[in-house]
């Protein structure tokens, strides 16, 4: 049975991006992409049953001192392809000076062109599921989740709902920061919350300077045949996983490819791009 949270006892806030109603009548199906905390903590077992779920790619999206302080454990895993891309400007942890600053900050990772490029290249080209992450899997992984059920036709509604529980599911570690904290410094009172407001003024920004999500795609740099691929591998019940592709070219002398005609070479470069236009198709 195909479960939208993923229950682990050391990673309090994964959950599969899987199942959320489009637009266009479809689903966003299971098993391909993965939000979570960072995974730090987990068992023998859990990470046995991450494999089991066909995780195969993980992409941290923490600073690098954050990264330094808690280490994603299954990044030393060969088992899995770990990328490190931080989306926060310069690299350096720092939280936004107010609640009404909340959504600007959200925008401001989407602004990243180069780092969400980055990201957006590897869940679409990515082999198996894929798990991507920050610390409490709310700011950074929100905006990232936000972005791929957009492009899936995901309304919005669904979207924040998908944002939203995230504080449902990390307040209790919250109580315990929040407890533990220094009382001579204020922890301010929107830490570790994910309010309906900050997604909305957050969507609004963006889609008043990006207008459409695969206008935004296409200036990180993905191609349209990448775009169609990443929502393919969002709504499609096909299996890209197991789908191979096997292509022997045998020429017609040992020295073909040396010696071929100006027409015999126009013939190959027309039908080597007829084939990567439908690769890049997905």
């Amino acid at each position: 049975m195909n479960a939208r949270r993923i229950l682990l006892k050391n990673v309090s806030n994964m959950r599969d991006l899987g199942g959320f109603a489009t637009k266009e009548g479809q689903a966003t199906q299971f098993g391909r992409f993965y939000r979570s905390n960072v995974p730090a903590m987990l068992s023998y077992e859990e990470v046995k049953y991450l494999k089991r779920l066909g995780v195969q790619a993980l992409i941290d999206l923490r600073t690098t001192s954050e990264v330094r302080r808690v280490p994603n454990q299954l990044s030393s895993d060969h088992s899995f392809n770990y990328f490190h891309i931080s989306v926060m400007d310069g690299d350096i942890d720092q939280l936004p000076e107010s609640a009404e600053a909340i959504p600007a900050s959200y925008l401001a990772m989407a602004d990243n062109h180069k780092k969400m490029g980055e990201i957006f290249k590897i869940l679409t080209l990515s082999n198996g599921a894929t798990i991507f992450h920050c610390t409490a899997g709310k700011d950074r992984t929100g905006v990232v989740a936000a972005l791929l059920l957009s492009l899936a036709g995901v309304g919005q509604d669904d979207i924040l709902a998908d944002y939203q529980v995230t504080h449902t599911y990390i307040r209790r570690e919250i109580i315990e920061i929040t407890k533990h904290h220094d009382t001579n410094t204020d922890l301010p009172w929107y830490i570790g919350r994910s309010d309906i407001e900050f997604m909305t003024g957050f969507l609004e920004m963006f889609f008043e300077k990006y207008h459409t999500i695969e206008n935004y795609m296409q200036i990180i740099g993905l191609s349209e045949g990448e775009i169609v691929l990443l929502k393919n591998k969002l709504v499609n019940q096909r299996s890209f996983d197991k789908q191979q592709f096997f292509f022997k070219i045998t020429p017609p002398s040992p020295t073909f490819a040396e010696h071929m005609t100006e027409t015999e070479e126009k013939i190959m470069d027309d039908h080597f791009f007829y084939w990567k236009d439908l690769f890049e198709m997905g």
